[in-house]
């Protein structure tokens, strides 16, 4: 499966804004959304491709304001990132998909399967909060983040929004993602006991060197949603799909075995 390049895609119009959208693999193939994480971009998926099946069609949306996706003039929650994906799904006609989500993309495949507006078969969850109490340790450390200490921190990653992004402005955007990593508010933010309600299959994916998710947080999910499963990898810190692409796949080929 070609990776994604940022060139081959496509960009749709959701909510004022131009959402680029890319797929890999074949367009008869059982479609996979992939949802990147905060800060981030589709292409941070690249190294899982090659290891991926080649009966899927995995399809990257940038989210809004990564990327090469335009912010617009909406604030950026995770009510809004769901919208987006909806919107985009409704637009290529999938009447049926399954769904990859990494950290903050997480967020919005947990929120997606227990609002239940789209008919989400399995989803997988890659180092992503489902809420983020007052007492949990990584909400001081959120807290203290700025767009000037995330640049000196990740630089790459810094670069490639101003090389991909067709309106950069770093300041506007860091604020809007920081901010909305401190919203717990279950109609706009984290998913909460909401997540009671999801019906589909959920693979749980941590890194046992995660520095922003506790063990028990995500054992309460897995107790919580019904069809779950919860895989701890280890050597993997936050992106497991970055650290560990090899043994996540093999586990992903036989969660989507049965869809292809």
């Amino acid at each position: 499966m070609k990776p994604f390049d940022h060139q081959s895609g496509q960009h749709l119009f959701v909510d004022a804004a131009r959402l680029y959208v890319e797929q890999a693999g074949p367009s008869s193939g059982y479609p996979v959304l992939y949802l990147n994480g905060g800060f981030g971009h589709i292409a941070e998926f690249n190294l899982m491709m090659p290891h991926l099946p080649e009966s899927i069609q995995l399809i990257g949306i940038d989210s809004r304001g990564h990327g090469r996706s335009e912010m617009g003039s909406v604030p950026l929650t995770y009510q809004q990132l769901e919208r987006d994906v909806v919107q985009i799904v409704e637009q290529l006609e999938l009447s049926a998909l399954s769904v990859i989500g990494y950290s903050d993309g997480g967020v919005v495949a947990l929120r997606l399967a227990a609002s239940k507006q789209l008919n989400i078969d399995k989803v997988v969850a890659i180092g992503a909060h489902w809420q983020l109490k007052a007492s949990d340790p990584v909400r001081e450390h959120f807290a203290q983040m700025t767009p000037e200490s995330w640049r000196m921190e990740f630089p790459a990653s810094y670069d490639a929004y101003q090389v991909l992004n067709p309106e950069p402005n770093f300041e506007r955007f860091a604020h809007e993602v920081l901010g909305m990593w401190l919203i717990d508010d279950p109609v706009t933010g984290y998913p909460n006991e909401s997540v009671c309600q999801i019906e589909s299959e959920l693979m749980i994916v941590r890194g046992d060197d995660d520095p922003y998710l506790t063990p028990g947080s995500m054992a309460e999910l897995a107790t919580l949603v019904s069809h779950s499963h919860l895989f701890n990898v280890p050597y993997a810190g936050h992106g497991v799909h970055e650290d560990q692409p090899e043994m996540l796949a093999s586990v992903l080929d036989q969660f989507f075995c049965d869809l292809k």
